[in-house]
């Protein structure tokens, strides 16, 4: 269970985001909206700085809508002391606004441990990421394939019905043409005479009108 920490425009003091050494037990969720109404949709980054760092680094923080959450790793709660966090807005190309807000880290009676790298935590934290959008995406792919498939043996089952009943029709057809020929041959008034030995001739009986 993680303890959430909501943080909006007139946030004041420093943000408690844990002990030293603490990993995952704080969530930092920090409100955009008024960002969204005073300069419009955006993208947020944010920066965070240790007590005992010179420079800041990014945090792999997740912006959701009109909200931006940071799950506290112990890469962030490193050192005691104070820090800073910074939200960065950009619209479109530009930056729009940024605001500091203070951060704190309370000792803890095991002190400095091993201090893991902050570019290295944020690289992992990245690489997790996008493997997981990657795996989503690769099933996504495959109930695609396998939908095509489907869709495809029904096509083909389709076309082969289509096949057959145009057969049936042609052969109907054919029979149809054949009782039509037998029945122009009965209506047909012939005469068989018998002319000579072996020989059989066929007359026709014509009436006059």
């Amino acid at each position: 269970m993680k303890i959430n920490i909501a943080v909006n425009e007139f946030a004041s003091g420093a943000i408690p985001i844990g002990r030293q050494g603490e990993r995952e037990a704080r969530q930092v969720v920090f409100d955009l909206s008024w960002m969204v109404e005073n300069f419009g949709e955006g993208t947020a980054a944010l920066l965070h700085q240790r007590s005992q760092d010179g420079l800041p680094y990014q945090v792999n923080a997740v912006q959701d809508g009109t909200t931006l959450t940071w799950t506290v790793t112990d890469t962030d709660t490193a050192f005691m002391g104070y820090g800073k966090a910074e939200i960065r807005w950009t619209v479109g190309d530009a930056l729009a606004k940024t605001v500091i807000y203070k951060t704190r880290v309370a000792e803890s009676i095991t002190g400095d441990t091993e201090i893991p790298d902050p570019y290295q935590s944020w690289y992992d934290q990245m690489v997790e990421t996008v493997g997981a959008e990657a795996e989503q995406r690769a099933e996504t792919v495959a109930r695609e394939a396998a939908v095509d498939a489907v869709s495809g043996y029904v096509e083909q089952a389709s076309a082969s019905a289509e096949s057959a009943s145009e057969s049936a029709q042609s052969a109907q057809a054919s029979a149809e043409s054949a009782a039509r020929s037998a029945e122009a041959l009965s209506g047909l008034s012939a005469v068989m005479t018998a002319s000579g030995e072996g020989t059989v001739t066929l007359g026709v009986v014509l009436q006059e009108g």
